[in-house]
């Protein structure tokens, strides 16, 4: 299935969306308050819309290599990638925020088959049947209801929320405690030790 770049996008902020509902009301429930779940102050869970969008191409990709192959062995390959790839996702967001900010937005420790807290083979098996299922059934909505919408509305749309999720995102690093202190000194400092071994280089 080969998408625009809009739909592209949009289709990453439905899934953000829509992933930010998932896991706050099941975090809500779970708690019996209100959890606003995510990195975020907004109703956007990223990381949803990027598995989304790596599944989407990755389907397009296989989708001619596994016609062949029959329905069962079809499935059990498209499901199996979409566990593998989730879970990388998840491994590496984990590592990276673990990294800048030294906090964990989830941890599976308690799990059985889990690495570093940060995946666990009961969550990944759920993330693959889920993320398939969602794909099967809310995917056709969604790029039927894009078929529909004019191109100036889709423009505006991706312009007003991502200029919204940019918005959020310094926000909320600041929040965290200090833009500078938790991302630039460390990359700064990369850099100045890049450019004097240049110039002592030259």
């Amino acid at each position: 299935m080969n998408i625009g770049i809009i739909n592209l996008i949009l289709c990453f902020l439905a899934y953000s969306f829509l992933g930010w509902i998932l896991e706050t009301a099941f975090k809500s429930m779970r708690d019996r308050q209100f959890v606003n779940s995510g990195f975020l102050y907004g109703p956007f869970t990223p990381i949803y819309g990027f598995g989304a969008i790596i599944v989407l191409q990755w389907l397009a990709i296989i989708d001619p290599l596994v016609l062949l192959a029959g329905p069962v062995l079809s499935l059990t390959i498209k499901v199996v990638s979409i566990i593998v790839l989730a879970s990388l996702l998840e491994y590496c967001t984990g590592t990276l925020l673990e990294t800048l900010f030294n906090r964990r937005w989830w941890d599976y420790s308690d799990e059985r088959f889990q690495i570093k807290g940060r995946v666990s083979l009961k969550y990944s098996i759920f993330w693959g049947i889920m993320g398939y299922s969602l794909l099967q059934t809310i995917q056709p909505l969604i790029m039927q209801g894009l078929s529909i919408t004019s191109i100036h509305l889709e423009y505006f749309l991706v312009i007003s929320i991502v200029v919204f999720l940019t918005l959020d995102l310094v926000q909320r690093l600041i929040f965290l405690g200090d833009l500078q202190k938790y991302v630039f000194p460390r990359y700064l400092h990369l850099w100045r030790n890049y450019y004097n071994k240049w110039v002592y280089m030259r």
